[in-house]
């Protein structure tokens, strides 16, 4: 029994490329960086040869200009997967000048990276008191690293939490949304289970599947100050009937991606409550909202405040009011100016002509006398 791998005539060489790289960084960077890295990456591999190349030869071979190139290692620098290496005789102030190309690059390795950050983390948690978390926590202060999904990992309740996030979506949260997700809980203080509850309501009953969307819903929900399970879960039965009707109005209004803010349920909510009107009712005034090219919940206020002014509570009051308006305008009355009632309707075109002629003679007979 023995093992082999085939041999091949010409060997084309192989680039061993870091999953952490490929999962965690790649899908967050723009397609021009990670060209940049790959292909300078792959000159790394050479060895002594790798010397004869430059951040022109990269441009050359990319079809970039070199400033594209030096954004680009710029861009890995921050992130600590790359090191500028500066030449011996570069001058200060080169290494204050973002774009210039006095230097090497050193490929940082991303494993024993991450493994010093996990471990710097520990050492820190396990000598961090209450205010100093607390400290951490300003919602303005925090965004979420590659490291931060590193140790979500590794922590049971946040890995079974994407993990369910993972088949609610039917999809594979990639690392920039698992980042979005971990920001929501530091920055709104929020417990996982309202996090999946989010993702919940946004996939099965909005049937929307944008993270985004679900950014969106939890803004909404801290604004209301749900933060924890049983505040939220008394609020959706006490509310359960009350979205599906925001829900069917917004989608009678073309709405089908968003939900509504604060401000546009409040007036749904006065529609409802303290003008009492019925669904058949508010959708009807939805209707009306071909007449303007950028429909809103305000417009549709606007009508339903105008009908409750009139007193038009249901759709047959409605008609009627709209026929009395369709009718046609009364024929004005006549005055002593109308010709209609003049004497000259009793006489025919030869009689009044007869009369015409004789008191042109009679007036030519006292002119001769």
């Amino acid at each position: 029994m023995a093992f082999y791998i085939q041999s091949v005539p010409v060997d084309l060489g192989d680039t061993p490329l870091e999953n952490i790289y490929i999962d965690l960084y790649m899908p967050t960077a723009p397609g021009d960086y990670v060209k940049v890295y790959l292909l300078g990456y792959r000159y790394a591999q050479l060895g002594e040869e790798a010397k004869k190349f430059s951040h022109q030869n990269l441009a050359n071979n990319l079809n970039l200009n070199l400033k594209d190139i030096l954004e680009a290692w710029n861009y890995w620098e921050e992130r600590n997967v790359i090191q500028k290496k500066w030449d011996a005789h570069a001058a200060e102030s080169d290494h204050a000048d973002p774009y210039s190309p006095a230097f090497d690059v050193v490929f940082t390795s991303l494993k024993q990276l991450h493994l010093e950050e996990l471990h710097y983390v520990e050492k820190k948690g396990n000598a961090t008191d209450s205010s100093d978390y607390s400290q951490k926590s300003e919602p303005d202060s925090y965004a979420a690293s590659p490291t931060d999904i590193m140790s979500a990992v590794r922590d049971p309740e946040l890995r079974e939490l994407f993990q369910q996030l993972n088949q609610i979506m039917q999809r594979s949260l990639v690392p920039n949304e698992q980042m979005e997700v971990l920001q929501w809980i530091q920055h709104y203080n929020l417990e996982p289970e309202i996090v999946r509850q989010a993702f919940l309501y946004a996939c099965q009953q909005r049937e929307v599947r944008s993270v985004r969307y679900v950014g969106g819903i939890l803004r909404n929900w801290q604004d209301q100050g749900l933060r924890d399970s049983k505040s939220l879960e008394q609020h959706l039965d006490r509310q359960g009937e009350r979205y599906r009707m925001y829900d069917q109005i917004f989608r009678e209004l073309g709405f089908f991606s968003r939900m509504p803010t604060q401000a546009e349920a409040s007036l749904m909510n006065q529609w409802l409550d303290d003008f009492q009107f019925s669904m058949e009712m508010i959708l009807k005034a939805c209707s009306y909202t071909t007449q303007t090219s950028r429909p809103s919940i305000k417009y549709i206020h606007g009508i339903l405040t105008r009908w409750q002014k009139e007193g038009i509570k249901d759709l047959k009051t409605l008609e009627v009011q709209e026929q009395s308006k369709s009718k046609p305008a009364k024929e004005p009355k006549k005055t002593q100016f109308h010709l209609a009632d003049s004497r000259g309707k009793d006489y025919s075109n030869d009689e009044l002509e007869d009369i015409l002629l004789g008191r042109k003679r009679r007036r030519t007979t006292k002119e001769d006398s």
